[in-house]
């Protein structure tokens, strides 16, 4: 064309297949787009599938935690309440099995493995639903906050009530009657040593007080651990039905 000067019909088929290219390629890029969407969509809701199995198996833990803890505040109660009964009512046994319970160490343990995953590579930001977007990245916080409460209670079992426990309580005996290992204890030299005694101490009762505040502490976020879990499998339930 253009040796045959015709460079207007030049300039016009070249304009033509520039414009045919770059039709070209926002077609493809809009295909490759389309494409990643659906990717993202379909990672999205693999990714929520197992995040509800996840949130409903923790679900089912805490409930089991929450009524360890509630035995365990029972068990608080009644011994405080031992204090002042008479001592013709007072059962060095039910001391024992109310002893064995508080001193129990509770600790929840649930899986977040999921969670995790989604915090650590993004794909919680592809779930639609903002609320619970804002769930999801604010539940580690409240974790965080059972995992301190479960270690002040810890400490003070071991760093304060054993030790009391130790110079005061016959241990064999209550493990005879309560322990899962009774039959490779055999008998106590102490056999007679009175537990009831303990009854009389002041720093004894001021330790079960404490127990039982720690323990009543700790079963209010175990209620509102669960009530959180819940929350999450509502709006869970919801992302995957819209």
């Amino acid at each position: 064309l253009l040796m045959e000067n015709k460079t207007s019909k030049y300039f016009k088929y070249a304009i033509g297949e520039i414009i045919l290219v770059m039709i070209g390629i926002l077609l493809a890029l809009q295909v490759n787009n389309w494409n990643n969407s659906e990717n993202e969509k379909n990672d999205s809701i693999q990714f929520t599938n197992r995040l509800i199995k996840e949130v409903e198996s923790n679900i089912l833990i805490i409930e089991t935690e929450i009524q360890k803890e509630q035995s365990q505040i029972n068990s608080g109660k009644q011994l405080l309440s031992m204090f002042s009964l008479n001592a013709d009512k007072l059962n060095e046994r039910t001391l024992d099995s109310l002893v064995f319970d508080v001193m129990t160490t509770n600790k929840i343990d649930v899986n977040i493995g999921t969670l995790t995953e989604g915090l650590n590579t993004g794909k919680i930001a592809l779930i639609q639903s903002d609320s619970l977007k804002v769930a999801l990245y604010s539940f580690p916080t409240i974790l965080e906050e059972i995992k301190i409460q479960e270690q002040l209670g810890s400490e003070d079992i071991h760093d304060n009530l054993m030790p009391y426990l130790y110079d005061h309580f016959n241990y064999v005996q209550m493990d005879i009657a309560f322990s899962e290992y009774h039959k490779g204890i055999g008998t106590s030299k102490f056999s007679e040593h009175d537990n009831l005694q303990v009854l009389n101490n002041l720093k004894f009762e001021n330790l079960i007080d404490n127990q039982f505040y720690n323990s009543n502490d700790q079963l209010q976020l175990y209620l509102k651990l669960k009530k959180e879990l819940m929350n999450l499998q509502r709006l869970i339930k919801q992302e995957l039905n819209d």
